[in-house]
């Protein structure tokens, strides 16, 4: 009966690591959403994106978030205009060096993917 106790044991954690991995993976993306307020192209064909956040959070100042021409962009497209709607996913930190020789880097999380109004 030793024999298989460890079996069962080594069953019954794959199991729980299993069940537990949707979980893990949702941890790594970030939900964001709202109106666009500065858009700025980057050197590498990005654009660097700063959103303000809907109103129910009106307390924070606005999140700057990099479009990759990578990112799953639905119908409407990149940003393309101030004011202009944004929903999407996020994920790791990226970098932008803005296209007009400003040295400052913008960072943000980048869009994994997004929908925009019109």
């Amino acid at each position: 009966m030793s024999k298989t106790l460890p079996a069962h044991i080594f069953f019954v954690g794959v199991c729980v690591a299993l069940l537990l991995t949707p979980l893990f993976a949702s941890a790594l993306t970030l939900p964001f959403g709202g109106k666009v307020l500065t858009l700025t192209p980057c050197a590498n064909g990005a654009i660097a994106v700063k959103i303000l956040p809907p109103p129910e959070v009106a307390y924070l100042s606005g999140f700057s978030f990099i479009w990759y021409p990578f990112t799953r962009t639905y119908l409407f497209g990149p940003p393309r205009r101030i004011g202009q709607n944004l929903l999407g996913v996020a994920g790791p930190p990226s970098i932008c060096v803005p296209a007009n020789g400003d040295l400052s880097n913008i960072s943000g999380p980048t869009m994994i993917q997004l929908g925009s109004s019109i």
